[in-house]
């Protein structure tokens, strides 16, 4: 059976854009694709639990996302998701940042919004340079 992970962060952690959109993909994917072993990654133990994905297991890393990414960042720690997943073979990053994996899992990175590209003015210094590092 193939192992799919997922980022499911955002689901957890926003109610609006792109965590909607993550809740909803997650649901029509785990439902269009039965036959796969979901294996959901949540970035921290402090994130709401009001919403559960509808099929697999969800697994949470120690620490919160911002701290997990700055250990992937800024440290450049290279600690992959499948610690926390277990093996996997494709991981799915909804949320514009592709978290470490191991050399033999797929990859997928979802971009949403390229707006500090186009209007970096409009955008924080700090996110800016974040998003570009990214």
């Amino acid at each position: 059976m193939t192992a799919i992970g997922m980022d499911i962060t955002a689901a957890l952690g926003q109610s609006a854009g792109i965590g909607r959109y993550v809740r909803s993909l997650s649901g029509v994917l785990a439902s269009q694709y039965d036959q796969v072993d979901w294996r959901w990654l949540a970035l921290g133990q402090d994130l709401p639990d009001v919403w559960r994905p509808p099929v697999g297991r969800l697994n949470r890393t120690p620490v919160s996302e911002r701290n997990m990414q700055r250990l992937w960042v800024r440290l450049r720690l290279p600690l992959p998701v499948e610690w926390w997943t277990g093996s996997i073979d494709l991981f799915h990053a909804p949320d514009f940042y592709l978290p470490p994996t191991r050399r033999s899992t797929r990859t997928v990175v979802t971009v949403h919004d390229l707006a500090f590209e186009r209007f970096p003015g409009d955008t924080m210094p700090g996110m800016l340079d974040f998003l570009r590092r990214v």
